[in-house]
């Protein structure tokens, strides 16, 4: 399953887009991906095909896909991000395209100022950490 060029024969009657507003960070679609189906991804967007757990292709740049589920995707440097992802639970969701919005992430501070302490009492003696984030560019 993959992302590929749009073709003559990609099925035009349901294009597969998403408008994601500044305080959406991502949206899972729920319409039914079949192959040759197309999915239109505006700037600032980033798409997945993602099936039970598992990511099958990744794009970032601004076009109209078409979804050829029957070719693998080749591995490049976009899909080299995904090969660690492990979901937080199993699932057996079917084929899907989650959107992500590239200027909502990119735009965020992701700053903890008050220190978070954490304490682990599992051990004869706890292990105690204080956490801070600060985003960098």
């Amino acid at each position: 399953m993959k992302f590929g060029k749009l073709t003559k024969s990609a099925d035009l009657s349901h294009i597969i887009e998403c408008d994601l507003q500044d305080d959406i960070l991502f949206r899972k679609m729920p319409d039914e991906i079949l192959d040759k189906k197309t999915v239109k991804l505006k700037e600032g967007q980033y798409a997945i095909l993602y099936k039970a757990g598992k990511i099958y292709d990744a794009i970032h740049k601004k076009g109209i896909y078409e979804i050829e589920a029957t070719k693998q995707a080749k591995t490049r440097k976009e899909m080299e991000k995904w090969r660690g992802f492990v979901p937080p639970k199993p699932d057996n969701s079917k084929l899907c395209v989650i959107f992500f919005n590239l200027n909502e992430i990119k735009n965020n501070n992701f700053n903890i100022t008050k220190p978070i302490q954490y304490v682990d009492f599992t051990k004869e003696e706890p292990l105690k950490a204080i956490f801070t984030c600060t985003r960098k560019i």
